[in-house]
């Protein structure tokens, strides 16, 4: 029978070690969401929204396709943080939160997110193409986005409009951070909902279409 090296024994003794601290070194990693709102807020009382609303998903930049927090350094230059994440992806999260905001500034009382086109035949569908969505730590945050309603039952383009909402941070932190970007997108949504109250109305069948045409009955 071999000896086994007292040497050899020693060097896996260190790297069993070596492997038990591995195993229970904690993880940096923090992860944000953002997050709806209760209830929008309104100074006065409004009619609650006679359509029903669907919201596509939200698209967003490519360089936000991924888990990491990206921040703004300077007009041409982002920054990937590696140990602050979205637990979902972002576009999820901004078509969540708008969604939910939007449709409480509206009391929409039916709402679908991300639904075919043929789900509420009297619907109006929402498609937001986000340009821009970030910002500095500790700076603002900057959204900029172009919007367009959609009559689902006609597939006409009932109102459009692209606005652009810059939110300061209440801090240098990342908790911060992702709280302004709830913020401007809840600003976004008053934005969107306020053009379709002034410009969408129902025609005599009950179906939406521009207040420019609307039928008189």
């Amino acid at each position: 029978m071999k000896m086994v090296s007292p040497l050899f024994l020693a060097g896996l003794a260190a790297l069993l070690s070596g492997c038990a601290v591995l195993e229970t070194k904690s993880d940096p990693s923090r992860f944000y969401v953002l997050e709806s709102p209760a209830s929008a807020p309104s100074t006065a009382p409004v009619k609650p929204w006679p359509f029903a609303l669907a919201v596509a998903r939200v698209t967003l930049p490519d360089y936000l396709d991924r888990p990491q927090v990206v921040t703004r350094t300077d007009a041409n230059r982002v920054t990937f943080s590696e140990f602050h994440r979205w637990p979902e992806s972002l576009d999820r999260g901004v078509t969540r939160v708008f969604s939910d905001t939007l449709s409480g500034y509206l009391r929409a009382a039916r709402v679908a997110r991300e639904p075919s086109l043929d789900v509420y035949r009297d619907g109006v569908l929402i498609q937001v193409d986000a340009l821009r969505f970030d910002g500095e730590l500790g700076g603002e945050v900057l959204l900029r986005a172009r919007w367009r309603a959609i009559a689902i039952h006609s597939g006409e383009v009932l109102t459009s409009g692209e606005h652009t909402v810059s939110v300061p941070t209440s801090g240098g932190t990342y908790d911060a951070y992702a709280v302004a970007m709830t913020e401007a997108l809840d600003r976004f949504s008053a934005e969107v909902a306020a053009r379709l109250r002034h410009t969408v109305a129902a025609s005599v069948t009950g179906l939406p279409v521009p207040v420019s045409v609307k039928t008189q009955g």
